[in-house]
């Protein structure tokens, strides 16, 4: 999807769920004026806002980036997943597949150094299971800090602010599933 697309279809979910631009502006923690330049497509957002409006807005990432066409059933080849690539730090975050409703998989690829996040907490009873391919990561979930390395595995707490730090000297390869509480 290009930068005009996802502004459209950031601006469209907005006004369905009655959010001002200064509301999603606030909540997701980014200036009003860059905002309407992500909405206009003269910006593309960062993965931490473009995480961040997705969970304002209730959607899954994938179906912010990609519209009504991320929930149809499809087969993903392992070549063409669906990617954001964060331009200030190199994070690369591809949606593997969305097995269930509220269920999502997720490969990082963080370069050496780099840190994705930090995210917004997303909906309360929310959790994220890491399992780390490559490389060595750490991992800040509220107040809990962990050190992870290759073929290590571990389950956070998604409800609280968070983000990863690649504390290798090479890239870091993640694969997340992020399983959220099914709505009352």
């Amino acid at each position: 999807m290009n930068k005009q697309s996802l502004g459209g279809q950031i601006r469209l979910r907005r006004q369905q769920v009655g959010l001002s631009l200064d509301d999603l502006a606030g909540r997701v923690g980014v200036s009003r004026a860059t905002l309407s330049k992500i909405e206009r497509g003269e910006r593309s957002p960062t993965l931490t806002a473009a995480v961040a409006i997705a969970d304002t807005l209730g959607i899954p990432l994938p179906v912010l980036l990609e519209g009504d066409a991320a929930a149809r059933p499809e087969i993903m080849i392992d070549t063409d997943p669906r990617s954001f690539v964060d331009e200030d730090s190199g994070v690369c975050r591809q949606t593997l597949f969305q097995p269930a409703d509220r269920v999502e998989v997720v490969r990082y690829l963080i370069p050496a150094g780099a840190t994705a996040g930090p995210f917004h907490p997303h909906s309360a009873g929310t959790r994220e299971l890491f399992v780390v391919v490559d490389g060595q990561i750490e991992i800040r979930a509220g107040q809990h800090t962990l050190h992870l390395a290759t073929g290590q595995v571990a389950a956070t707490p998604g409800d609280v602010a968070h983000h990863l730090i690649n504390t290798g000297t090479s890239s870091a390869h993640i694969v997340l599933t992020l399983i959220q509480p099914v709505a009352d």
